[in-house]
C-alpha cells in the first residue's frame, strides 16, 4: 500500500513543509515521479536530504502531499457559502483556473496523476476530481430552480461539461492574456454557456 502519511510525527514546521511540497511539485512536474530525486527536492527546498525524511516517509508520501495541497488550495478558493451558491460556483471555477496559473507545477502533478501518467497516484487524484465534481453539481443544482428549463441538458450533464471544460481550460493556456484577464474570460464563457437557458435571475 502506498504511504499517504505526509508528516512524520513531531516535525511540522509549516514553512519548511510548504517549501518541501512546492519543491517536490517542481521536481515531479519537470522530471516525472520516477526520475525526481529526493536529493534534488531537498536542495530546491534549501534543506538537507535527511530533513525530507523527518517530514515524509518516502517519495510517494511527498507526491500525496502535493495532491493534498491541490485540494487545500481549491477548498480555500471557494469556501462554502450557503446564502449565495452562484457566487460560490464562480469562485470555485475561478480558483481552479487560478491554480493552473499560479501553481502550474501543482496543477501538472494533479493532471498527470488524474490521467494515469503517474498511475500509482491516480486513485488519489480521482478522489479530488470526484470531490470537485460533487461540489460543482451541488452548486449548479442550487443555482437553478427546480422548475427551470434545462434546454435538454440536465444537472448531471451540465456538471460533466463544466468539470471537463474547467480541466481543459487549466491545461490549455493563452500566453497573450494576463492570468486575471484570461481567467475572467474563460470563467464567463463557461458559465454563460451552461447557464444561458436559465431564467436571468438565477444566473451567477
Amino acid at each position: 500500500m502506498t504511504d499517504r502519511s505526509p508528516i512524520t510525527q513531531g516535525h511540522s514546521d509549516p514553512e519548511k513543509h510548504r517549501r518541501l511540497v512546492e519543491s517536490a511539485a517542481e521536481a515531479f512536474a519537470r522530471f516525472g515521479f520516477d526520475r525526481a530525486a529526493i536529493d534534488d527536492i531537498a536542495a530546491r527546498a534549501g534543506v538537507g536530504k535527511g530533513t525530507v525524511y523527518l517530514y515524509f516517509a518516502n517519495k510517494a508520501a511527498l507526491f500525496h502531499a502535493v495532491l493534498a495541497e491541490v485540494r487545500v488550495r481549491l477548498s480555500a478558493a471557494a469556501p462554502p457559502e450557503r446564502d449565495d451558491p452562484a457566487a460560490e460556483l464562480r469562485r470555485l471555477v475561478r480558483g481552479y483556473l487560478h491554480l493552473a496559473h499560479d501553481a502550474p507545477d501543482l496543477f501538472r502533478c494533479y493532471a498527470s496523476a488524474l490521467f494515469g501518467v503517474n498511475r500509482t497516484f491516480q486513485d488519489a487524484a480521482l478522489e479530488i476530481f470526484a470531490w470537485q465534481q460533487q461540489r460543482l453539481r451541488a452548486l449548479l443544482a442550487a443555482t437553478a430552480p427546480a422548475d427551470a428549463p434545462d434546454g435538454g441538458y440536465g444537472i448531471d450533464t451540465r456538471t460533466a461539461m463544466l468539470t471537463g471544460a474547467v480541466l481543459a481550460a487549466g491545461l490549455i493556456r493563452h500566453p497573450s492574456l494576463g492570468a486575471a484577464a484570461e481567467d475572467a474570460v474563460v470563467e464567463r464563457v463557461l458559465l454563460d454557456i451552461l447557464l444561458a437557458d436559465l431564467p436571468s435571475g438565477t444566473q451567477p
